[in-house]
């Protein structure tokens, strides 16, 4: 596969991966949270409230499944194991190409679906592309991390 294909799909795997680990501390502290405040409420005011467990469990079971899923399905995106090093190296550059980006008021949903439909597709980002070509120094990084996959 093209170098440029691999070093782009490493960027927006690696910047996934970041972004599901988000998702899933958020998705963690509401659901702990909630059964917290469920169990508090059950104990003191009324049992009632343990009906509740029954919509929040299988909630529950359901967010797990899902971010598992899309957890094993980020390892198709990346284009092979990277090592601790070259994770590094391509958040970084990452994380100036998506600042670069952001100026430009595209919310990160929206740009990592952009990038990954692309990408998985076997194209090139129009939009990392542009973006890379327009500047001096994600060029020169982009050029090394495309050297990584050579």
């Amino acid at each position: 596969m093209n170098p440029t294909i691999l070093a782009l799909r490493a960027v927006t795997g690696v910047y996934f991966r970041r972004l599901l680990i988000i998702a899933t501390a958020v998705a963690v502290g509401l659901f702990s949270i909630l059964y917290i405040v469920i169990n508090y409420l059950a104990m003191n005011l009324s049992p009632w409230w343990w009906i509740f467990m029954i919509v929040l469990v299988p909630l529950s079971i359901i967010v797990v499944i899902v971010g598992a899923g899309l957890w094993f399905a980020s390892r198709k995106l990346l284009p092979r194991r990277m090592s601790r090093q070259e994770s590094r190296t391509i958040m970084a550059f990452g994380a100036k190409l998506f600042g670069v980006i952001e100026r430009g008021r595209v919310p990160y949903p929206l740009l990592l679906g952009m990038v990954a439909k692309d990408v998985l597709r076997g194209k090139e980002s129009n939009l990392v592309k542009d973006t890379i070509a327009d500047s001096r120094s994600l060029k020169d990084d982009f050029i090394r991390i495309q050297q990584m996959f050579t």
